[in-house]
């Protein structure tokens, strides 16, 4: 099993996508994230490969969890994306569409369960670098970095 959720599923209307790919603990690290530099966002599915959380730990770390991530109807300027996250036995599903904007993404929910801290929202940077895209996200006065590998 990975993580230790036992809640109830979150967002199960949302899609029916099953949260694939390693299971992520993430790391705590001290020191200067990496800064988003953009790029082109391809089409896919991505699955979540690491997580590092840079600065106060205050908040305590994610969830230990397997996520995938499906992004469509990209655009230069626009994008949307489903999301499943399994934690132990509890699974968080969101839906969202967003704008971009050099190496930022501000999204607007489409669908969301109950929502906590280590759920995506907002404004967030981002980088691509190949297959790799990375989410640069500033939760509870700290920064997350999420790494997330585009499946063949």
């Amino acid at each position: 099993m990975c993580g230790s959720g036992a809640g109830p599923d979150m967002g199960a209307t949302c899609n029916t996508l099953v949260a694939a790919g390693p299971c992520v603990t993430p790391l705590f690290a001290l020191g200067t994230p990496p800064p988003a530099t953009g790029g082109a966002i391809a089409a896919g599915t991505y699955n979540l490969t690491a997580e590092t959380v840079y600065g106060t730990a205050d908040g305590g770390l994610p969830s230990t969890r397997r996520e995938i991530v499906v992004v469509s109807n990209v655009t230069a300027t626009s994008i949307a994306f489903d999301l499943s996250s399994l934690s132990g036995t509890q699974t968080t599903r969101i839906s969202a569409a967003g704008t971009i904007s050099g190496s930022t993404i501000t999204y607007d929910f489409t669908c969301l369960g109950t929502i906590d801290a280590e759920i995506p929202g907002g404004t967030e940077g981002f980088t691509v670098a190949g297959t790799t895209l990375t989410i640069v996200r500033t939760p509870n006065g700290a920064t997350v970095v999420d790494v997330y590998a585009k499946a063949p």
